[in-house]
């Protein structure tokens, strides 16, 4: 079939926003109630949102930071093998994590969304906040030796000091891959949140051309703004009015290279990876 005889208007492309969790140790994910709205307002029948956890708090064996990375992979190379336009959400830590699976598949991820990204450790609280946690715990492990296993599972810290660990790690070896994207890319950010700074937000799109970067900051909800709707339902709207809208001829263009990419997707990546 010739690409250039294709009606684009009759080209009907299968989209999908893959959400990443973040650092949370609760058994909902961070994105459901962003998952929740766009059930409820997306019309389409080839527009999907899917969740998925890069690690289990219950299971150690998948903290490890590489394991979360092939997590996101796999995800990636499952939709890209039935020829998805695949955007990466990410939140807090784990926009480092789909800023790295974005170069390894370059030509099936189209855009990149980032909310409350964190780049660093030292110059904002997040440091603090992880130290605070770790102290926590050892508090709870100390004063209820006999029953802390329980004590510990309501207080949400199962696994703690490993888990944030592996997240600090992936912190530090994953934000280099920001300045390789090169795709479009969201960012969102509440004004008030503490772990998401400035500088973050120049080092994430410094060397993106300025067409392809949308920023938008929020008035207030702190780092958590993505998990409730009352304060997060702007921000919900943004990011997709940025996936599945068309807002102007700039983006009539990109949609129409989108659906061509789908006629044309070289499979010499996705069996690359698969040896694997």
């Amino acid at each position: 079939m010739e690409i250039n005889a294709v009606d684009l208007n009759n080209v009907k492309v299968k989209r999908v926003i893959i959400c990443c969790n973040g650092f949370i140790n609760l058994k909902k994910h961070a994105l459901a109630v962003f998952k929740e709205y766009f059930d409820q307002v997306g019309h389409d029948e080839n527009h999907e949102v899917k969740l998925i956890n890069l690690y289990d708090p219950d299971d150690k064996k998948t903290y490890n930071r590489k394991k979360q990375i092939n997590v996101l992979a796999e995800q990636v190379k499952q939709y890209a093998e039935q020829n998805y336009i695949i955007y990466l959400l990410g939140y807090s830590y784990t926009c480092g994590i789909c800023a790295r699976v974005a170069t390894m598949f370059p030509k099936y991820i189209r855009k990149l969304i980032f909310i409350s990204p964190t780049l660093y450790l030292l110059k904002t609280k997040l440091l603090m906040s992880y130290l605070k946690m770790a102290a926590k715990y050892i508090k709870i492990r100390c004063k209820h030796p006999k029953k802390s296993k329980k004590t510990v599972e309501k207080a949400h810290i199962k696994g703690i000091i490993p888990i944030a660990y592996n997240v600090a790690c992936s912190i530090v070896k994953n934000r280099k891959y920001f300045k390789k994207v090169r795709c479009r890319v969201f960012v969102g950010k509440s004004k008030d949140d503490a772990f998401c700074i400035g500088k973050t937000l120049w080092k994430i799109t410094h060397r993106l051309e300025q067409n392809q970067v949308t920023i938008k900051s929020y008035q207030s909800g702190g780092h958590t703004m993505i998990m409730h709707l009352e304060l997060g339902k702007e921000c919900f709207d943004d990011i997709l009015q940025f996936a599945y809208h068309i807002v102007n001829p700039q983006f009539d263009k990109e949609e129409n290279e989108e659906k061509i990419a789908t006629l044309s997707f070289e499979r010499k990546e996705l069996e690359e990876f698969n040896k694997d």
